[in-house]
């Protein structure tokens, strides 16, 4: 009777844990293992201009992610490293360079991503033609403190340094650990969509998105 019981508490923990699984949209999209080994708790929260956000999976238009998104998340104060990458380069099916990093900031204080330092720049996506769904990730991770990151920073209009490139890797080699907040979203080729480099560091405002601040500013205190 003993053993009995044993095997049903076995099974029934064995279906809650496949259910709990099958929820994860990290693991049921593969971006756990192919990127990370366990899915972030908290939440990035990702906005381009005109509200356009991740949204652990859905598919964004590249023409609307030129710009650098504003990023928050909830957590502790400290130091932390923000990463934007792409597992499926050049394709899903075929990732011969993954990953593809599309954006990297260490020593960000606590949601104030314009202080950290710039390893590199924003580069919005540009999945090539005929290569599919692209999975584009988001990952926040808690530093131990500050580092001295030993990385050679990539400028906005820069390919060096952004192929093969692995999260997994860095995180290791810097002691980072899991993430602790994430976000994904996928995108596809999109004609006309142009130029992907963005010219920010991710996390900033936008350009334009600057310029709207400042008009309101400058309406409001004419008042």
């Amino acid at each position: 009777m003993v053993n009995a019981a044993v095997l049903v508490v076995a099974v029934v923990a064995l279906g809650l844990n496949v259910a709990a699984a099958a929820e994860d949209p990290y693991v049921t999209s593969g971006i756990v293992p192919d990127v990370i080994d366990a899915s972030p708790s908290g939440e990035l929260k990702v906005v381009w201009s005109y509200n356009v956000k991740a949204q652990y999976g859905n598919e964004l238009k590249p023409s609307d992610l030129k710009e650098s998104p504003t990023v928050t998340w909830t957590g502790d104060n400290g130091l932390y490293t923000l990463v934007m990458t792409d597992p499926d380069a050049p394709s899903r099916a075929n990732p011969e360079i993954r990953e593809f990093l599309h954006c990297l900031v260490g020593n960000v204080p606590y949601n104030h991503i314009e202080n950290g330092d710039a390893l590199a720049a924003y580069f919005g996506p540009a999945p090539p033609q005929d290569s599919g769904l692209h999975r584009y990730v988001w990952l926040a991770y808690k530093q131990p403190g500050r580092i001295a990151f030993d990385f050679t920073p990539i400028n906005a209009s820069t390919l060096d340094g952004r192929r093969s490139f692995s999260i997994r890797k860095f995180a290791k080699e810097h002691k980072l650990g899991s993430p602790v907040a994430g976000n994904f979203f996928q995108a596809q080729y999109e004609a006309g969509a142009g130029s992907s480099a963005g010219g920010n560091f991710c996390g900033l405002p936008s350009f334009r998105g600057f310029w709207l601040i400042y008009l309101f500013s400058y309406v409001w205190l004419s008042r």
